[in-house]
């Protein structure tokens, strides 16, 4: 099996995997990548004892300093040579029962485990992979860490949205302080509101919410993907045509670019005017596969953590 012909075909990044990072991502595509020790020293640290053929894999997990080095001395001449092993492609399959008539062969589900040294040569060559179609790899975050993040925003805005407020009425010499902040800053509703006060309320309340939209435009556009909620919480928004999890909360995000100032436009109206004005705020909120809003898939984007894996 040659190493080389991978690369010449199209292969999607599969699930479960969770590739290291190469050193060197600025050289040719056509030169082989230099293989660290470090990079195969936390492979080997990492590696699923319940899965794998061969010595088991917590012995090679223990002895992880000892193994790394000649481990990447290997996967580095195999690399070069374009050559892999024939026994880092055998595997082990096992029929595990299922449910039904046991005769049935499609009742079994098999089971396919192989040495280690393949999965880590594996994951090598899916991380150059995942090089090549320029993703790359981030944290998800929690939900709890986005709603954090939501409300330090929101109480900026709403501080934001007071100062003005306040300043409106002290240049303009009004006195009944209480009932106009009532209205406009809380946006409050009672039997006394006129139906001029809630034409004008209305209109504020129009006017803050661009100024949400502009607010998050900018911080999304141009100050590095992340508000300042976001970024007080290690987080930032990045385009995402394809996500793929590679690992428990652990995606590869293709292509992970900057988000523009159209889709940080799209993004901001589709999620502020949405749940001010079109549908209920649940509907928005909803979070779909790696903790994706619905306004997040349609402007293409995803949350993330600030530092990447790799």
């Amino acid at each position: 099996m040659r190493v080389a012909s991978i690369f010449n075909s199209q292969t999607s990044y599969p699930q479960g995997f969770q590739p290291p990072e190469l050193e060197d991502k600025d050289r040719e595509q056509d030169n082989a990548p230099i293989i660290q020790e470090v990079v195969v020293n936390d492979l080997l640290l990492h590696l699923d004892t319940h899965k794998s053929d061969g010595i088991h894999p917590r012995v090679l997990r223990e002895l992880a300093g000892e193994l790394a080095k000649p481990s990447s001395i290997i996967c580095q001449q195999s690399w070069s040579a374009g050559e892999v092993p024939d026994d880092w492609r055998l595997a082990n399959v096992t029929p595990i029962y299922r449910k039904g008539w046991k005769k049935d062969v499609g009742n079994y589900r098999h089971v396919s485990l192989t040495l280690v040294p393949g999965k880590i040569m594996e994951r090598l060559v899916l991380s150059e992979l995942a090089w090549q179609v320029q993703g790359r790899e981030f944290i998800i975050p929690s939900l709890a860490h986005r709603f954090i993040a939501e409300m330090v925003d929101f109480f900026i805005l709403f501080f934001i949205k007071a100062t003005i407020v306040l300043s409106i009425m002290h240049l303009s010499g009004i006195k009944d302080i209480s009932k106009f902040a009532m209205h406009y800053i809380i946006e409050e509703i009672d039997e006394d509101t006129s139906m001029e006060d809630l034409q004008k309320m209305v209109v504020v309340a129009l006017i803050y919410r661009l100024l949400v939209c502009f607010y998050e435009i900018i911080c999304i556009w141009g100050a590095g993907g992340a508000t300042p909620g976001k970024f007080l919480l290690g987080l930032r928004v990045v385009t995402c045509d394809t996500s793929v999890l590679i690992a428990p909360s652990r995606v590869l995000v293709i292509p992970s670019s900057n988000v523009s100032m159209t889709t940080s436009t799209i993004r901001a109206l589709i999620k502020n005017f949405s749940i001010a004005s079109f549908f209920p705020a649940f509907i928005t909120l909803l979070f779909f596969q790696h903790n994706r809003t619905a306004y997040d898939i349609v402007a293409g984007t995803i949350v993330v953590r600030r530092n990447g894996v790799r």
